[in-house]
Formats: structure tokens, C-alpha cells, sequence
């Protein structure tokens, strides 16, 4: 890594250099509610993100509390889980942080702002990766957070950038907030149409999801090979219920065995087992393609009396997740639903027309995603153009 090529002006500065002595947290339990401090733990932030309603109370609050007391501006990092992440405070309510977290407090010289965005780029983590340490959980601390290097601009200067970067942020997060209305257009617009399939206020036919189905098999068990057929596998269907067809694997099979196993356009792929919240979500097949799916995934094919696209956001929907979710609640590691078991669970039976009505809304809003995922991938990679060129000192304007 090269520490030498900063503009004129900027200079090589350690963490520990620009910041007060860095504190690890305090060591305690957490309740849900109470008058104490809130107990800021590793698991209450998210991509750098704190949602201060669902962070706890702190158990057993220290009698020295304004030393582990959180303050606008100071910077957290995680030592353990999500080694490396970190989060800039801002606004805290009364707070103090747990003993998993390392707190670095700016000196006046470092802009908070503009240590937060650095602490997310590539020139961060290249240097967090030789500092790891452990085995099942690396962990870093915090003499060697410490030392690592921040290109360092004039204060004027950390300031332009950071604003620069936080507008372009703000873009990553318009584009998240839009994505999240397309799949609450969705969930309004089948509740508009037929309602709760649980409490089923519009009196459909009901029965067993077992009926949407004409044929059900099991995916293919084999390793990856260098050449063969596409093979689509749980990590290749979004929680959404997305199909991504990018960088599969492949499978050597025979012509007979592929022509049972291969996948038919409008196929649904149900994942059997996984983590109990990711049990049962579903990708449909929406194109032709020469492909497999994996023995983690049972294929689905619909009768044709039923529109494969209401049942595909039926399996989907949150009513039917929260039933999938409480049937594997109790599994300690990966939890299943075997083939029975989900042909068991209820189902609603809409007419075709008001089904297909339903899919033609659906196969229309999947159109606007797909330009909603190109947009999320441009405004993606400006800003990961815009963090490189930040920390290169290549945006004094």
C-alpha cells in the first residue's frame, strides 16, 4: 500500500493520532425497558445505521457512567461479529456502549463526518485485513485501530468532502426508500384484492397449497463441476423471492437425468432449508434456460388452473412467511419444511381471471424493479467511485 501519493497540504495521520485515548465499552446486560442509560450493543447497528427505538436499556448501569456516556460525533467500532464496522454518533439520546465496541473520540483536527465515510472505504478495510487476529472470531483492538492511517486534508477541506459524500449517500438512500414503496404497492394491491389469505374476509375457496401443485421434486444433490448445466441454489433466490442469474454454478448430468430435473418457465423453486427467516421463500422461473435447481430447493410446477405468478407472491407474502418462520422456530441450527409439510400448510383459491389480473400487475412492477436494480447498481458505483477518488484527494474543487 502506498502512503506516499496525497495532494500537497494533506498528510499521513493514525487514528489514535487524530482522536482521544480510544475506551472499550462497558460489560453488562441489556433489558428492554427502564429509566437507565440505552445499552448501545454490536447487533443494534446496521451498514452504519442505528435505529435508537429498538436498542435496550442498560441492565446494571455503571457508577462512572459519563466515561462510557455516548456523544455527538464520537465513533464506534466493532471489535467482534462484523469486525471492523463502524458507526459516527449523532444526536444520542442518553446512551452508553457495550464492552464489544471501540470508542474513538475526534480531536478537532478530524472531522467526524469525514472519518465515517473513510472508515467504510476500501483504503480502511485494506489496512483493517492484516490486522485481524483469532480464528473462529477474528477480532481487532484497539492498538491496532490505532495505527490505522488516515490520508488527512485541512479541516475546510474534510468538510467539502464529507458534504460532498453525504449527498451522494443521500442518493443511495432515495433509491432504497423507492424500492421499498414497489414492494409495498405490491403487498397493498394483493390485501385490495383478496385480502388476508389467513383470516380470508373475502370468503374464497380454501384449501391446502399442496392443490397449486401438478408436480413436486426434490433438486439435484452433486457437487459443481467446470462444465454442465446451470444449477440455481438457495443463495441464488432473494428473500423477495428474486431469481439472480448471474454467476451460477454448474453440473455435469447425463441427458436423461437432466431432462427430469430441468426447469420450466413459470416453475416456482421453494427453499426447504435454511436459517428459520429465510425458510420458504420462493423464486419463479421466469424465462426459458437449460438449468437444475439444487437439493435445497424443491421445484414447484403449478396446475394450470392456478396462475403461477399469484401463487409465486402468495408463498412469498408476509402471511405465509410468518406461518413458515413459526413452524421452524424451534430448529437450533438450519431449519426444513419438507415437501408434505408445505403442501399441508392453507391456502385461498381466487378465480383465474382475478389471479391473472393480479400477475399482469405483478409481471409489471417486476419491469419497473428490474430498472430499479440498474439504477441502484449506477448510484452504487458513483459512489464507490466517488470514495476512491475522495480518499485520493481527487475531489478539491
Amino acid at each position: 500500500m502506498n502512503f506516499d501519493s496525497i495532494p500537497s497540504g494533506w498528510k499521513w495521520k493514525k487514528l489514535g493520532e487524530v482522536c482521544e485515548k480510544s475506551e472499550y465499552g462497558y460489560t453488562t446486560s441489556a433489558k428492554q425497558n427502564g429509566a437507565d442509560p440505552q445499552f448501545l450493543r454490536t447487533t443494534d447497528i446496521t451498514n452504519g445505521d442505528i435505529n435508537w427505538k429498538s436498542v435496550p436499556f442498560c441492565a446494571d448501569p455503571p457508577n462512572d457512567e459519563e466515561r462510557y456516556r455516548l456523544k455527538d460525533g464520537d465513533i464506534l467500532i466493532s471489535r467482534a461479529g462484523s469486525v471492523g464496522t463502524a458507526v459516527v454518533i449523532k444526536n444520542p439520546p442518553r446512551s452508553i456502549f457495550a464492552s464489544y465496541l471501540i470508542r474513538f473520540r475526534p480531536r478537532e483536527e478530524l472531522n467526524p463526518s469525514f472519518a465515517g465515510f473513510f472508515l467504510k472505504s476500501n483504503l480502511y478495510w485494506a489496512q483493517l485485513g492484516s490486522k485481524m487476529s483469532g480464528t473462529t472470531l477474528p477480532g481487532v483492538n484497539a492498538t491496532n485501530l490505532s495505527k490505522v492511517k488516515i490520508p488527512l486534508p485541512p479541516l475546510p477541506t474534510q468538510k467539502k468532502i464529507a458534504a460532498l459524500l453525504e449527498k451522494a449517500e443521500k442518493l443511495r438512500e432515495w433509491r432504497k426508500e423507492a424500492d421499498g414503496l414497489t414492494d409495498r404497492f405490491l403487498k397493498s394491491t394483493f390485501l385490495e384484492m383478496f385480502g388476508d389469505p389467513l383470516e380470508n374476509p373475502k370468503g374464497w375457496k380454501k384449501g391446502k397449497m399442496g392443490d397449486f401443485f401438478s408436480d413436486v421434486r426434490y433438486g439435484v444433490s452433486m457437487k459443481s463441476s467446470s462444465k454442465g448445466f446451470p444449477i440455481i441454489g438457495m443463495n441464488s433466490i432473494s428473500y423477495e423471492g428474486i431469481i439472480d442469474w448471474n454467476n451460477l454454478s454448474k453440473v455435469d448430468l447425463s441427458p436423461d437425468i437432466f431432462q427430469k430435473e430441468k426447469l420450466e418457465k413459470y416453475d416456482l423453486l421453494f427453499n426447504r432449508t435454511n436459517a428459520s427467516n429465510l425458510v420458504g421463500k420462493t423464486g419463479i422461473v421466469d424465462k426459458e434456460i437449460d438449468a437444475v435447481a439444487a437439493s435445497y430447493l424443491i421445484r414447484l410446477r403449478i396446475m394450470p388452473s392456478f396462475q403461477p405468478y399469484f401463487v409465486w407472491y402468495l408463498m412469498n407474502s408476509p402471511f405465509l412467511k410468518a406461518i413458515f418462520c413459526q413452524k421452524c422456530k424451534k430448529a437450533v441450527n438450519q431449519a426444513n419444511i419438507n415437501s408434505k409439510e408445505l403442501a399441508a400448510f392453507p391456502a385461498i383459491f381466487p378465480p383465474l381471471p382475478l389471479q391473472q389480473k393480479f400477475a399482469s400487475i405483478v409481471q409489471q412492477v417486476e419491469q419497473i424493479r428490474a430498472h430499479q436494480t440498474q439504477s441502484r447498481q449506477h448510484i452504487d458505483n458513483f459512489f464507490n467511485v466517488l470514495m476512491q477518488r475522495a480518499f485520493r484527494g481527487e475531489l478539491e474543487a
